[in-house]
């Protein structure tokens, strides 16, 4: 069965098609790292702590980075002007 869907993989690859993915969030421990991953109408959104990556939902081709400035304002590096 692992064989089928790594070849059935490499076939959807080289077709250029966009992979699936399910939403879902975790906090992995013990480092404590927040990690979401949301389905919008237009991207898939995958964050990790403050920082949110963009995905073209229809192409899968990265599209952008978001960083939320009030999860850097907490931070002890924010506040030392770091």
């Amino acid at each position: 069965m692992r064989l089928i869907r790594r070849l059935s993989g490499k076939i959807l690859n080289s077709f250029g098609l966009p992979g699936f993915i399910r939403a879902s969030s975790c906090v992995e421990r013990p480092p404590g790292v927040a990690v979401e991953v949301r389905v919008d109408p237009l991207y898939t959104v995958v964050a990790v702590q403050n920082v949110r990556l963009l995905f073209h939902r229809l192409s899968g081709k990265f599209d952008g980075v978001i960083v939320d400035p009030s999860d850097c304002a907490e931070s002890e590096a924010h506040r030392r002007g770091a």
